[in-house]
């Protein structure tokens, strides 16, 4: 299902049609994306990132989007069920040259309503590493407060980092939450 978030800004399906212009995403944004997302170093080449398509859109409950804008590819955005009932995870990375301009507050803007009213969904957690600031900012925007802080280490980081999960509840979050955009 296609989600319309603005005359430019869409989400669509994420696909191995996307490959070639995933991985040329991360190589243009590599440095920036390699920070956060463990998974970067791994994606060198372009089957690299068609078995990184493949691994996600295989996950049960679990939808990946490419984020376009102009009919160009800009990230990735995802609904990821969580541990607990009616809550699901959201995540997502933008190249470098989409950054600071609200792309994903407006995604969340058509997304929340969507997950609250459509979904059934109660609450949306954000797992942010607690140097990403700009995630952070994100979640706080969407009116989620900081739950716990917990220690992780992907095989590639030999160093445990800091993860900090925000949780929103969607009844308390009626600015972002009160309208509902149809998807098409």
């Amino acid at each position: 299902m296609e989600h319309r978030i603005s005359t430019h800004l869409y989400l669509t399906p994420l696909n191995t049609d996307h490959a070639g212009t995933l991985f040329d995403a991360v190589e243009a944004s590599r440095e920036s994306l390699q920070k956060y997302l463990p998974w970067v170093q791994k994606l060198t080449e372009l089957r690299d990132a068609e078995t990184y398509i493949d691994e996600r859109t295989q996950l049960a409950n679990t939808e990946y989007f490419a984020i376009m804008q102009r009919n160009r590819f800009i990230g990735v955005f995802a609904i990821k069920p969580a541990r607990a009932h009616s809550t699901c995870e959201i995540g997502y990375w933008l190249i470098n040259k989409a950054r600071g301009k609200a792309v994903i507050s407006r995604v969340l803007g058509v997304v929340l309503p969507y997950l609250k009213n459509v979904r059934q969904i109660d609450y949306v957690e954000f797992h942010c590493l607690e140097n990403n600031k700009a995630s952070i900012k994100i979640a706080k925007r969407a009116g989620a407060s900081l739950i716990e802080c917990y220690s992780t280490k992907s095989e590639l980081n030999a160093a445990p980092r800091l993860m900090c999960l925000y949780r929103t509840y969607l009844q308390e979050c009626e600015s972002l939450c009160s309208g509902y955009t149809r998807f098409s």
